[in-house]
């Protein structure tokens, strides 16, 4: 098994963090901040922007079940969902930083993506039983949110 580090930076600019950044090991080129309240896709993406990063693009099983694990310990207002960096252009669903989908985590048992929206969720348990799944929404959902910040940033 990896093991994970967890840094302590803490960029001040980023609303109600509840536990600094995370990352993984010391291989990776990234840092994540998670928050427990959050406003719209499009609002929360541009306050990681303006950061220096973005809302997290998982490209990998491994990353996808770092930031599962971490969101798992995590306490956060209302549905215990995060907006993530999944949003859906042309009928395709991709990462804002360009890569695909590589990485199946629908809520397929409720139906999902179910078309109701172009911009994606991870769900910590909610609805119970899909933990670290994902979930279609529109992007006027306010949701807490996760950025994926270079490291060092």
């Amino acid at each position: 098994m990896t093991a994970w580090r967890r840094s302590l930076l803490l960029p001040r600019s980023v609303p109600k963090l509840k536990d600094d950044f995370s990352s993984l090991d010391e291989g990776t080129h990234s840092c994540y901040t998670f928050t427990e309240s959050g406003k719209t896709w499009t609002e929360n993406r541009n306050t990681c922007k303006g950061d220096g990063g973005d809302l997290v693009s998982m490209e990998t099983e491994e990353e996808w079940q770092f930031i599962n694990d971490e969101i798992q310990h995590r306490s956060i207002a209302y549905l215990n969902e995060y907006h993530i960096g999944l949003e859906k252009n042309g009928g395709d669903w991709t990462w804002i930083n360009g890569g695909p989908l590589t990485i199946s985590k629908w809520q397929v048992t409720h139906g999902e993506p179910s078309g109701d929206g172009d911009v994606a969720v991870m769900s910590k348990d909610y609805p119970p039983g899909t933990q670290g799944l994902f979930n279609d929404l529109p992007d006027y959902f306010k949701r807490a949110f996760i950025c994926e910040m270079p490291r060092g940033t």
